[in-house]
């Protein structure tokens, strides 16, 4: 995985000695189990009222999804739902009881692929700013309680945690000057991880300026690279990677991905990058919202490509 061979440098520069680490991007509740003592565990939620009320793993702080992206800028221009500077993600992850270097489990309600997007949106903002000792939950809350695990109920209160950013890793992200390029002269291969409706046009986003697809796109819809429908789960490595080829797309070429916001494609990149092992993957954050504030750019409609 590439996460295992960058992680090595990462934790070199981490002062606390790690007690444990996460074996690979994903894991079982069992090993969550095993090791829960030794963890942080942060539990995403697009309604955090939930998190008291429906039950959570003993112990996670409560992730307010509204709170992971904020108003940013790019060449001037304002954009919304985008990464946190570094002072303000350094601080929520402390909020959120995260220590320098430890070993995070992120987690989810784990019933839709929306919620394995939100918690993958959190792991590559926490990757991008250097945190590598980090592994999502496989089927998230759900999958827990379907091993038989018990959830709690009411609020948790973690202890404020001396979590560290680093320098971004700008590898792992595109900015709209990069995808321009790619569209110029095909350095990378772009990859939509939207639904068909916005792919073609057929629905449009209220911030997103025009409706369509970046042209040259492939299609490769973030709700397909999950299984299940109570617990959902991440799909074999193997499938995904058919999944991609039989949508015209190379696994292990240059891949940008985009979405409407900057969230379900880095579903996208987390599969390309972390299970995959493709070490030329970028999320592209501004995605759709961005790449449209300019009417002079191309957008194409009702074509697959």
């Amino acid at each position: 995985m590439v996460r295992t061979l960058i992680a090595a440098a990462g934790l070199l520069l981490a002062a606390p000695t790690q007690a444990v680490e996460v074996p690979g991007p994903v894991v079982t509740p069992e090993w969550v189990a095993d090791h829960h003592s030794q963890l942080a565990v942060v539990d995403v939620r697009g309604k955090p009222a939930t998190f008291a009320k429906g039950g959570h793993i003993a112990g996670a702080a409560l992730a307010d999804w509204g709170r992971i992206r904020t108003e940013g800028e790019e060449d001037g221009v304002r954009l919304r739902k985008m990464l946190p500077d570094a002072a303000t993600f350094r601080d929520l992850m402390r909020e959120w009881g995260v220590d320098n270097g430890e070993a995070v489990v992120i987690t989810s309600p784990g019933s839709s692929p929306g919620h394995f997007a939100h918690a993958a949106r959190l792991y590559w903002q926490m990757t991008l700013y250097g945190h590598d000792n980090v592994a999502l939950l496989d089927g998230g809350n759900a999958a827990w309680k379907a091993a038989g695990k018990a959830l709690r109920t009411g609020a948790t209160d973690p202890a404020r945690g001396d979590f560290r950013v680093r320098e971004q890793r700008r590898e792992l992200a595109a900015t709209t000057a990069e995808v321009q390029q790619a569209v110029a002269d095909g350095s990378a291969q772009l990859v939509d991880n939207r639904g068909l409706p916005y792919y073609l046009g057929l629905s449009q986003k209220s911030y997103v300026q025009a409706p369509g697809h970046i042209p040259g796109a492939k299609l490769l819809p973030y709700m397909y690279l999950t299984k299940g429908s109570d617990v959902v789960t991440l799909r074999p490595a193997a499938q995904l990677r058919d999944y991609a080829k039989a949508m015209g797309i190379d696994p292990n070429a240059p891949i940008i991905t985009y979405c409407n916001s900057g969230n379900v494609c880095t579903a996208g990149w987390f599969v390309f990058h972390e299970v995959l092992g493709n070490p030329a993957v970028r999320s592209y954050d501004g995605s759709m919202h961005a790449w449209t504030k300019d009417p002079e750019r191309p957008t194409t409609t009702m074509r697959l490509e």
